[in-house]
């Protein structure tokens, strides 16, 4: 197969794969932000759409201080770094944001095939890889949401791809865009970024001092790094008057530095414990979420829970195995890949024992890394069947792809007919912002931001049923809602009603 048909190839199933993920977004997801992750992301690529930092501070402002947003010294702004909800801000004004996140879904795929490319490997390998991995049940869904994973994957594959072609050829422009696309994770996921670098880093600065330009290389890696810091540093101090104090603040308080909230000893002990329980049966079974145990097919990570061990034993061994057939390039590109997969599972577990949150979707960055051992092992130890292993393989996982899909696509239809948004279209509210009254307490709920701008046209209040009974300092939840209609002086107010016994809801005037 030629470079020019490999890419006709790929190019056809990329438009393949964005017509399946925006179905997905469509009529799966209904292009509805499921978590206040993507809530307060979209909440903030909205912000950025209309040319502004942060939004005014909203009336009552004790409503609105959810895990998910702040509200500090007169402003409104989201809790996570800028750089994907600035990456999609031009989805406001260019025909959906959803649409644009699977944009960036597909070029990635481009630049996988590129990597493998670099990587020696054929085109025709090249392009199965892609197109199997792009049919995982994880790369479609994710895909097809609003998570910053995306973002983060796309750069952490440009600064992978720089980072081969510096070691084929040790140009200092491929290190300038290696620390360019490092730095630009730092936007995203600065957590998973700092852990996915360190492998880079460290084989990059061994390269760079064996070099006779070593103090060029580290320029050449280090000032893209320094200033695009600079500037993540200067908008944190903008938003939150602190250079580094982080607001990951679903687990933990205000005071956190870097987005670790409990680095004590009892921490420390707790992050040993659960490396005690989870290395009893990573290997044989699943991986460790929140102390349950994942089995693969109860997880968006799905067949990643039972490759990681197979990926990181045949990484381990074609990294060390100097006498094989790779050279050195692709075992140092497969060295990266163990220690990436390790990291992360280590780094997850110590930012969980701090006081944070763990779960499979954090592994998402180096899910590819789990699939090419198998298509590789497939390549290289099976030469008369290929085409019957590939063949078999690639059925297995479409299987596999529609289980999943079914299933995710049943959840979300039942979870759908308890959403209040129809009953806003119902009603003609086109801007809104619902509160929600949890065990008593109101709180402005982020899952809805998807109807709501930083104008507050509108307010909607979500009440159940059971708390009408109970008090709060500021009164009744039926008072603080007439005081809120007051204070906004607006007129749509709508009073929401759910049952989750009897699968029913209601929105009615409020008067």
């Amino acid at each position: 197969m030629s470079r020019k048909q490999s890419y006709w190839v790929l190019l056809f199933w990329g438009l393949a794969f964005l017509v399946l993920v925006n179905l997905i977004s469509n009529y799966c997801l209904t292009y509805f932000p499921n978590t206040g992750d993507e809530s307060s992301g979209l909440f903030q690529s909205k912000i950025f759409a209309n040319l502004n930092l942060t939004a005014a501070a909203p009336p009552l402002p004790f409503f609105f201080k959810g895990h998910y947003t702040e509200v500090l010294n007169g402003r409104w702004f989201s809790q996570y770094p800028p750089l994907f909800s600035l990456m999609i801000a031009p989805g406001h004004w260019l025909g959906g944001v959803n649409f644009w996140i699977s944009i960036y879904s597909c070029l990635s795929l481009f630049i996988i095939f590129q990597i493998l490319q670099e990587l020696e490997f054929s085109k025709k390998l090249s392009l199965i890889f892609c197109i199997l991995f792009s049919i995982s049940p994880s790369y479609l869904f994710y895909s097809a949401s609003l998570y910053n994973h995306i973002g983060e994957f796309l750069f952490y594959l440009l600064g992978m791809l720089f980072f081969i072609k510096y070691l084929k050829d040790e140009q200092r422009r491929n290190l300038v865009l290696v620390g360019l696309f490092i730095s630009l994770q730092f936007g995203i996921r600065p957590y998973t970024a700092f852990l996915l670098s360190l492998p880079l880093l460290g084989i990059l600065f061994s390269q760079i001092f064996h070099s006779n330009k070593k103090w060029q290389g580290v320029l050449s890696l280090g000032l893209p790094f320094l200033a695009i810091m600079s500037l993540l540093l200067l908008y944190n101090f903008n938003q939150r008057h602190d250079f580094w104090q982080i607001s990951y603040l679903m687990a933990g308080d205000n005071s956190g530095k870097l987005g670790f909230h409990n680095l004590s000893s009892a921490g420390f002990k707790r992050f040993g414990q659960m490396i005690y329980d989870t290395g009893q049966w990573l290997f044989p079974f699943g991986y460790f979420e929140n102390g349950n145990l994942k089995y693969a097919l109860d997880s968006n990570f799905n067949l990643g829970a039972l490759l990681m061990p197979l990926s990181m034993f045949y990484l381990f061994y074609q990294s060390f195995n100097f006498k094989n057939k790779w050279n050195q390039i692709q075992q140092k590109f497969l060295l990266v890949g163990l220690l990436s997969i390790f990291l992360l599972m280590l780094g997850h577990l110590f930012y969980d024992a701090s006081g944070g949150r763990y779960g499979e979707r954090y592994f998402f960055e180096i899910t590819w890394y789990l699939f090419l051992p198998g298509l590789l092992l497939v390549h290289g130890f099976i030469e008369k069947r290929q085409n019957f292993a590939l063949a078999f393989g690639s059925g297995v996982m479409l299987l596999f792809t529609g289980f999943y899909s079914f299933n995710t696509a049943n959840f979300f239809h039942q979870a759908n007919k308890l959403r209040m948004d129809p009953y806003l279209k119902t009603a003609g509210l086109k801007e809104a912002a619902p509160l929600v009254f949890l065990e008593g307490v109101p709180e402005f709920d982020p899952a809805f931001y998807t109807l709501n701008s930083p104008t507050l046209e509108g307010a909607v209040f979500a009440v159940s049923p059971t708390l009408y009974a109970g008090q709060i300092k500021e009164g009744k939840p039926i008072d603080i809602m007439r005081k809120v209609a007051k204070d906004l002086g607006k007129q749509h107010f709508y009073l929401y009603k759910y049952s989750h016994q009897q699968k029913k809801s209601q929105l009615r005037p409020m008067q």
